[in-house]
């Protein structure tokens, strides 16, 4: 009985607010619910952010693999955040679309501390959490979208760069964990990676310094990142070779390196492991 309260607590948390937008209580947290916020650690133990690039037209099975790779990383201690961005047009913007921090369980000492009732009804807040991660996931789904590629023009680079700065920088000191679930493919006034409706080969040196010239910059904060969906044209029927999608690895890398990330792995378009 105790379980179903609690879940009914956590769903009144997400119904306060408007639809669409972001609420403090996403997930609420169980210290907070239960007034134990004097034991509630300082920081979460990793900050997973998902950047979904929705210009980009993803067949199920690499949405699938998108849910599963967040679905094995996210544990108790973490918190996520799920961003959505598109192309620079009318109506097309940016959105913070989910928040949520899932509660570490109560340490040893703190549990022997505490009365019974309030240490039944913290277990129980913690059960209610996991299955909570549905929410997480249905706005996972939300975020991609359709994918649409009516856009002429992405300005993918800026759009990373800058969602990137703007979400890693506000975090704290713990672990920064990036996923980018896109096709990496710019298309803009600076540079384009198409070529016949395929990925072209380029040039690292080159794209990076019209990227420098066009005044980009942007900082990572450290984060790990790994990346869903890079290459990924014409809903994975286009060819394009494994000299084109290794010089896009490139150039990413090197991107991502400059300003202050580490690639850890660059999915062509899926992750050969988990992340980590």
């Amino acid at each position: 009985m105790r379980a179903i309260q609690l879940s009914i607590l956590i769903t009144s948390f997400w119904l306060t607010g408007q639809a669409g937008a972001v609420q403090p209580g996403d997930v609420p947290s169980c210290y907070d619910a239960l007034q134990l916020t004097d034991h509630k650690p300082a920081s979460a133990s990793r900050h997973l952010v998902v950047i979904v690039d929705q210009t980009a037209r993803l067949d199920d099975a690499l949405k699938k693999s998108v849910h599963q790779q967040v679905e094995q990383f996210v544990s108790p201690g973490d918190q996520v955040q799920l961003v959505a961005f598109s192309a620079n047009a009318q109506g097309k913007y940016t959105d913070l679309v989910y928040k949520g921090w899932f509660d570490s369980p109560l340490p040893a000492d703190v549990r022997n501390s505490i009365g019974k009732m309030t240490l039944n009804k913290f277990d129980a807040c913690i059960k209610a959490q996991v299955k909570a991660k549905g929410k997480m996931h249905q706005k996972l789904r939300d975020a991609f979208g359709d994918g649409t590629t009516d856009f002429p023009k992405t300005e993918l680079i800026g759009s990373i760069l800058q969602v990137g700065t703007e979400v890693l920088g506000s975090i704290g000191e713990e672990r920064k964990v990036l996923l980018i679930v896109s096709d990496m493919l710019e298309n803009s006034s600076i540079t384009s990676f198409y070529s016949k409706n395929s990925v072209r080969k380029i040039d690292s040196t080159a794209e990076l310094a019209k990227v420098s010239k066009a005044g980009l910059s942007g900082d990572f904060a450290g984060a790990d990142v790994y990346v869903i969906g890079a290459g990924f044209v014409g809903n994975g029927m286009a060819y394009s070779s494994q000299q084109a999608l290794g010089s896009l690895e490139s150039f990413w890398r090197a991107l991502i390196e400059h300003h202050s990330g580490q690639l850890k792995q660059f999915g062509k378009p899926q992750l050969l492991s988990p992340m980590q």
